[in-house]
């Protein structure tokens, strides 16, 4: 994903090297390292603009799970539909097939209009994020500027 570009842009600007499974520890390291060297205006507003973008990638997580899941969870309920609950009960009748294909129909027109409405909010967080991109781009620059002019980062 771009955020995770725009994370190890910011790691390898600070002179460091991404590792996966560490990128939280790094980012955090890169972003102190970034304010002992004096661009607490430019973190400041990174962090500002990744908040809705974190919180849109912990959403796209979640949408990616429930499609993944979903096939299983379709399987789980035809099963539980078509298993009587007694001796008498019929397994599988047309009622409970056709109760079954309204309940998904509805599921789908509910899920249609969930990803209406986050619409709006993607087009916040693709905002963000070329407007991070662009910071880590920033500072990125102006970190080895002051490297290449022997100026201490901290």
């Amino acid at each position: 994903m771009a955020t995770d570009r725009v994370r190890d842009l910011l790691i390898v600007a600070t002179g460091d090297v991404p590792r996966r499974n560490e990128e939280k520890k790094q980012l955090k390291r890169a972003l102190t390292r970034l304010l002992a060297a004096g661009f607490e205006k430019q973190v400041k507003a990174f962090r500002a603009e990744m908040k809705p973008i974190l919180a849109a990638k912990r959403l796209r997580n979640d949408a990616v799970h429930d499609l993944a899941t979903h096939p299983g969870r379709v399987q789980r309920e035809i099963i539980l539909r078509h298993r009587p609950q007694d001796e008498t009960d019929e397994p599988f009748t047309k009622e409970s097939y056709d109760e079954m294909i309204r309940s998904a129909e509805e599921a789908d027109r509910r899920s249609a209009d969930a990803i209406d409405e986050r619409l709006t909010d993607m087009i916040t967080v693709y905002g963000a994020l070329a407007k991070a991109g662009a910071l880590a781009f920033e500072l990125e620059y102006w970190m080895r500027r002051k490297r290449s002019l022997g100026i201490s980062s901290g």
